[in-house]
Order: C-alpha cells, then sequence, then structure tokens
C-alpha cells in the first residue's frame, strides 16, 4: 500500500469517524428536543386538566347554589300557599261564626 492510498484510507476513516460524531450528536440533539417536546405537552396537558377541574367545580358550585335557591323560592311559595289556605279556612270558619252569632236564637223544638 502506498503512502497515498494509506493517507486516503486514513483520511477517509476520519472523515467517517467524523460524520459519525456528527451525527451522533445530532441524534443526541434530537432526542433531547424530542424529550422536552414531551415534557412541554405533558405540563401542557396537566395544566389543561386542572382548568377544567376548576370549571367543573366551579360549575358544580354554581349548580348547588341555583338548587339551593330554587328550593329556597319553592319554600317560600309553599309558605304563601299554606298561609293562603289557613286564611282562607280561618276567614271561613270566622264567617261562620259571625253568622251564627247574629243569628237569631233558636228554639229547640225546630
Amino acid at each position: 500500500m502506498t503512502a497515498a492510498a494509506f493517507a486516503a484510507g486514513y483520511a477517509a476513516k476520519a472523515f467517517k469517524s467524523h460524520f459519525d460524531l456528527q451525527h451522533a450528536e445530532q441524534c443526541r440533539l434530537n432526542e433531547a428536543k424530542q424529550a422536552e417536546q414531551r415534557r412541554l405537552n405533558e405540563l401542557n396537558q396537566a395544566e389543561q386538566r386542572r382548568l377544567n377541574e376548576l370549571n367543573q367545580a366551579e360549575q358544580r358550585r354554581c349548580n348547588e347554589v341555583n338548587q339551593a335557591e330554587q328550593r329556597s323560592m319553592i319554600a317560600e311559595e309553599r309558605a304563601r300557599y299554606e298561609q293562603r289556605l289557613f286564611d282562607a279556612a280561618f276567614h271561613a270558619e270566622h264567617q261562620e261564626w259571625r253568622i251564627a252569632r247574629t243569628a237569631p236564637a233558636r228554639s229547640k223544638a225546630d
């Protein structure tokens, strides 16, 4: 083997070795970028889940408040209705009492 052929072979090996190093470094950089992207995706997904949970909790709280208000309104309406029934019954009973009080006394024979 001549010196020129040896030098050419050595240069080719050196170039290949340099290329392999560059390729390995590029692969390492790509893997690092992909790992960082996965980490960012996981962070974004975790944040989105947290926001969804907060929104759902707020919605549940609003629903509970609305239901409590509805129950309160129904209870108030029921109380007003029962008061009207009581007032009507009392008025009818009071009217009967007034009529009985003002009616002429009847004999026991009637």
